[in-house]
């Protein structure tokens, strides 16, 4: 399961935990604290299902990836909401970061397309066949896709891992990660 806790280094002691939990593969891969609503972000990939407080979600096929807004250690189960991007292949955030305005970058992988959720139209990418691609993706503070792009290598087969995400000062997106092949 995945988890996410709250440490106080001047009392030495955890100040909450809690878990996520589902029927198959959850983790958290990254988690990211928003200044302007006091709350954090947490981001993570799971198989099968997971549950993030009283929402359950089900994988669209291998890997899905998720994001959940987790919020102060007085809530009962400590997330606000959540959720899920995916499709039927592999699907994978690896890190995010957030904005002064409240808006999430997230930055992965997948295998064959992925589906990132947004009520107006989903916005979709595919990859190139047989390998793995990054993509970097937006989101306002409802979990809602704004746009995302994908980044390949040069061969089909080949493997692109995205594992770090930041903005710099100008805002410009800055990824860091590792390729197998070329490109």
């Amino acid at each position: 399961d995945a988890f996410w806790f709250s440490y106080d280094p001047t009392i030495n002691d955890f100040t909450c935990a809690y878990s996520i939990g589902g029927s198959g593969y959850n983790d958290g891969t990254s988690i990211v604290w928003d200044n302007s609503s006091g709350n954090a972000y947490l981001a993570g990939n799971f198989l099968n299902n997971i549950n993030i407080g009283s929402q359950s979600y089900s994988s669209n096929g291998q890997t899905d990836c998720y994001i959940a807004k987790v919020g102060c250690c007085e809530l009962p189960d400590g997330f606000l909401n959540g959720k899920s991007h995916g499709d039927n292949g592999f699907d994978a955030i690896t890190d995010i970061c957030i904005d002064d305005a409240g808006n999430i970058f997230a930055t992965g992988q997948f295998s064959t397309s992925i589906v990132f959720y947004n009520p107006s139209g989903n916005v979709t990418l595919t990859g190139t066949p047989g390998g793995f691609d990054g993509f970097i993706a937006k989101f306002n503070s409802n979990y809602e896709c704004l746009w995302a792009t994908s980044f390949s290598s040069a061969t089909n087969g080949s493997v692109v891992s995205p594992q770090g995400i930041i903005l710099d000062n100008s805002g410009n997106i800055v990824v860091t990660g590792y390729y197998a092949g070329s490109m």
